[in-house]
């Protein structure tokens, strides 16, 4: 049982630093690489939510807060893809678990931000923004 515990974790191991080799790989197409797509990105949340011209000024907070988490997120896989070859396994786990932090504290600021958008939004319009959330989840 032991060892069969042991090749169990030895392939999860090399999985996990697989498919990260692979994620670093693709850093030049990782979030926040391209300007462009993000404002792509932005608009195109800017146009399902409907937002209003009373709106703009507390949609603006929550573009920015989009800009700055892609930012930090690219700066994040670029430092990981600049060292993932020297990484041993357990620092390679302990790499991905820092990105998936930052990735954590991320979301909570995006939340932060959207639900002071969300709270001046009238009930039609946060029945749009309740219907285009519950698609990007179906994509996790």
């Amino acid at each position: 049982m032991p060892s069969n515990f042991l090749l169990k974790t030895a392939a999860i191991a090399l999985a996990l630093t697989i498919s990260s080799s692979v994620w670093a790989q693709q850093a030049s197409s990782a979030p926040g690489s391209d300007p462009a797509r993000i404002e792509q990105r932005i608009a195109k949340l800017h146009e399902q939510l409907q937002i209003s011209s009373a709106e703009e000024s507390v949609w603006n907070n929550v573009a920015s807060v989009m800009r700055e988490n892609a930012h930090s997120m690219y700066q994040s896989y670029e430092q990981r893809h600049a060292h993932i070859d020297s990484l041993d396994a357990t620092k390679n786990l302990h790499s991905y678990a820092s990105s998936a932090e930052l990735h954590a504290r991320n979301m909570q600021r995006f939340a932060a931000a959207f639900e002071k958008l969300y709270q001046v939004m009238p009930a039609e319009q946060k029945k749009i923004a309740d219907q285009v959330f519950r698609a990007r989840a179906n994509r996790f």
